[in-house]
């Protein structure tokens, strides 16, 4: 086989000059926004990736750029003083290349929920990336990881089990997970405004128009109505697909100590993210199961 077919996506003409990230907790509407936005012209969506996490995640691409630069032997990365963001930003163009190979020309879009954990990385390995949170309520988004294998059938499901991350299974783990991640966003947020927009979940579900005017109009996209159409009228990877919706205030499930736990583990980022007042958390925490 040869490489010859890749030669048009290597040179920089041909690829992505702004793709889009949709980062976010787990089963915070990632995949919902990601499909919607796809619903644009100038925009492409697909599955999620997970590979770049896979291959650079967890802080791989500075222990190697910091262990060349640190080794006591010669380093060609040494040598040549390569910067630790100009390493990052090589190792993006090939990453923007694979996905620019598929994407017709269009910007990419991607809703891999494990960048958000790296997205401080990606910003500096794609400095022409945008950023789009989205942020739901941490209390539907925990029930929603426990019922996560409710979107598999019982055969899918033993097939799929060693792909099961553990807060399907562990609450505490969940929590824990929502508050983090969340915190992550906010930052990258904070740190590159320009680049990064939060959006709730709750509000593109009550007002898709508005919400997706004010996407577009960060995004640079001329006005469309198909994102708006998208996300108003599917529900993607619903975790309640199997057994039925529950009203968002129906917390018969959750009794005073699962509540406190939420309240110690992710309460203060609840708070923080305008969810709740902490007077209202209290409340809620110690309130009995109805």
């Amino acid at each position: 086989m040869t490489t010859e077919h890749l030669r048009a996506y290597l040179g920089l003409e041909r690829l992505c000059r702004n793709p889009v990230f949709v980062i976010g907790s787990p089963r915070s509407g990632t995949t919902a926004l990601a499909k919607a936005l796809g619903g644009h012209p100038e925009l492409w969506a697909s599955k999620e990736s997970y590979f770049v996490h896979e291959l650079f995640g967890n802080g791989r691409l500075d222990r190697v750029w910091k262990g060349n630069m640190e080794r006591a032997t010669p380093s060609w990365i040494r040598e040549e003083a390569v910067e630790r963001d100009e390493f990052l930003a090589f190792v993006g163009l090939a990453v923007n290349a694979i996905f620019s190979s598929r994407s017709g020309g269009r910007r990419w879009v991607d809703q891999t929920p494990l960048y958000t954990a790296m997205a401080q990385d990606l910003a500096v390995m794609l400095p022409g990336a945008q950023f789009v949170h989205i942020l739901r309520d941490g209390r539907a988004v925990v029930r929603s990881m426990g019922s996560f294998e409710g979107v598999f059938t019982e055969g899918q499901r033993s097939r799929l089990s060693h792909e099961v991350p553990g807060w399907v299974h562990d609450f505490g783990q969940a929590c824990a997970v929502w508050s983090e991640w969340v915190d992550t966003a906010l930052a990258l947020e904070e740190a590159i405004p320009d680049r990064c927009l939060t959006v709730r979940n709750e509000d593109l579900a009550a007002e898709p128009e508005a919400g997706f005017d004010r996407l577009q109009a960060f995004l640079g996209l001329r006005p469309h109505g198909g994102p708006a159409e998208a996300f108003g009228g599917n529900r993607v990877n619903s975790s309640f697909q199997h057994d039925g919706r529950r009203p968002a205030d129906d917390w018969s499930e959750w009794g005073p100590s699962r509540r406190k736990q939420f309240a110690e583990l992710a309460g203060p980022m609840l708070v923080r993210a305008g969810y709740v007042s902490d007077e209202e958390l209290d409340t809620w925490q110690s309130s009995e199961a109805t």
